[in-house]
């Protein structure tokens, strides 16, 4: 033990205080390593683009209803063939009918300074108020699938 004026305190308790203070990794006790850890991710995830139209057709003998939506250029080159769509409209609160991309315009269109593509949706489904020129929102499934 090295020599200390009287009334000061020895090395090792100065050590242990230290440890105490500053944690084991500091006064080179072995520490255990740390876990790996991996996120976890789980669920569905859809992506989805809106845009607001009309209806251009609609079928009263049962669904085939088109809607033909403007999409602005960077949501319309997400949008497939095929996709899936969900609408609403504004004259009919709390409807939701669905329906299938069939076309998406090879060229554009100006709309307000906006560069667009006609996007047009036939209905899966049907409702007897539907009236073309109705304003129809229109939110197309881009992406789909589980994590």
């Amino acid at each position: 033990m090295i020599p200390t004026a009287p009334g000061a305190r020895s090395s090792t308790a100065i050590a242990l205080l230290c440890c105490a203070l500053v944690g084991l990794a500091a006064c080179g006790a072995p520490t255990a390593p740390k876990a790996a850890t991996a996120p976890v991710m789980f669920g569905s995830v859809i992506r989805t683009v809106s845009a607001t139209g009309a209806l251009s057709g609609v079928s009263t003998t049962g669904p085939g209803s088109v809607a033909v939506i403007p999409f602005s250029e960077s949501d319309a080159a997400m949008i497939r063939v095929g996709q899936s769509a969900q609408l609403t409209f504004d004259a009919i609160p709390g409807i939701q009918l669905h329906g299938r991309v069939v076309a998406v315009a090879p060229s554009a269109v100006a709309i307000s300074g906006v560069t667009s593509y006609y996007v047009t949706i036939v209905l899966t489904d049907t409702d007897a108020r539907l009236r073309i020129g109705q304003t129809v929102q229109a939110s197309v499934v881009t992406a789909s699938g589980q994590r």
